[in-house]
This record gives structure tokens, C-alpha cells and sequence, in this order.
């Protein structure tokens, strides 16, 4: 569960702990509790789409500093397998245990990254271009999901779009029933 109160950190109304810029960062490694892999921590800046070209390749650029920095201060663990790095173009699956999407991902870039004490791992956030569907009539504008659940564009391996939704969906079954969706806490949704 989180601390509210963490000394000399600002928390969110949500229980996070939010690291957008180097004040916060600041605050954060002058933090004398060391260990914040109770706490849910949120590498991301909530402005991504306002942003010009130019600010978001420096504040991608801060983010993914300041996630391999708290990793290696022994702040949080480190991942296990790469993540994609904020600002990289991904396919990311939608998922959600409610109806979703006919198209089962949606296609944006990578804006944040965040430490899921819950499942004790880390999640990759994506904002899509365009709306990958309707969520309960709501338009979903991105995603918070496992590694696995993003797919680099350009990268290895087979793109959520070349998958019809039913492969995606036997993907994702696969998936929850392996090790490492059970390590993950299979806590991917559509946002």
C-alpha cells in the first residue's frame, strides 16, 4: 500500500509519486527512506501532446536518464528485460477484461515509465495517435501495460498489426498463463 507522506515528496491525490522535471527528481534522491519499491512511482510528463518537437525529445531525454539514475542508486529494481525508451514509437495492446477494442492495440509513442508496486514490475505508458477505440464509450487515448505488451515499431519480432485480433487475443491467453504474466500481475488495461 502506499505511504501518503513520504519525507520531502510531493504525493499525488492518486498515492504516487510523480517525477516530471528535476525538482522532483531533486526531492526524490534527497528522500531519506532509500528504498521505493512499495511506492508507486511515475516517470512521465502529463503534457506529452502539448509539447513541440524539440521539448519532447529533452524531456524524453530527463525521463529515461532519470529511470536508469533511481535504478541505479538501488532506489527501484531494475527490469528485467529492456524497456522501450520515452519517445519511441510502439504498437501497444489494449486489454481490458470489459469489451474492448475490435482492433486489440493502438499505435503512439512512449511517454512515461512507472514502478507498480502492486506487481512489483514495470509498466511502459503509451498515448496514441488516434483514439484505439471505445472503452465503455470513452475513446482510449493510450495504455499502461507490461513490456510485452508494447511492440517497437521497426523492432524484432511480429508487429500487433500484422496479428488479426483473434491471434492477439491467443496471444494474450498465452500470455497470462506463462511466468511472465504471472510475474507481471497481469494488470494491463486500456486507459
Amino acid at each position: 500500500m502506499p505511504r501518503t507522506h513520504l519525507p520531502g515528496l510531493t504525493i499525488q491525490e492518486d498515492g504516487t509519486v510523480l517525477i516530471r522535471n528535476q525538482v522532483d527528481l531533486d526531492q526524490l534522491l534527497a528522500c531519506p527512506i532509500h528504498d521505493l519499491s512499495n511506492e508507486i512511482v511515475v516517470l512521465a510528463d502529463r503534457h506529452w501532446l502539448d509539447r513541440g518537437e524539440e521539448e519532447q525529445t529533452t524531456v524524453a531525454a530527463f525521463l529515461n536518464s532519470t529511470r536508469r539514475q533511481i535504478i541505479q542508486e538501488g532506489r527501484l529494481p531494475a527490469t528485467p528485460t529492456e524497456l522501450p525508451m520515452v519517445g519511441t514509437r510502439v504498437e501497444s495492446v489494449v486489454v481490458s477484461r470489459s469489451p474492448g477494442p475490435a482492433s486489440r492495440f493502438g499505435t503512439g509513442t512512449v511517454t512515461g515509465h512507472e514502478w507498480m508496486s502492486r506487481n512489483g514490475g514495470w509498466s511502459v505508458a503509451t498515448t496514441f495517435d488516434e483514439p484505439a477505440g471505445l472503452h465503455f464509450g470513452m475513446p482510449i487515448r493510450g495504455t499502461v501495460n507490461p513490456p510485452a505488451l508494447h511492440h517497437v515499431i521497426g523492432g524484432s519480432g511480429r508487429a500487433w498489426s500484422e496479428m488479426t485480433p483473434i491471434e492477439i487475443d491467443q496471444w494474450l491467453d498465452r500470455y497470462r498463463t506463462s511466468d511472465l504474466g504471472r510475474v507481471s500481475g497481469d494488470r494491463s488495461t486500456g486507459c
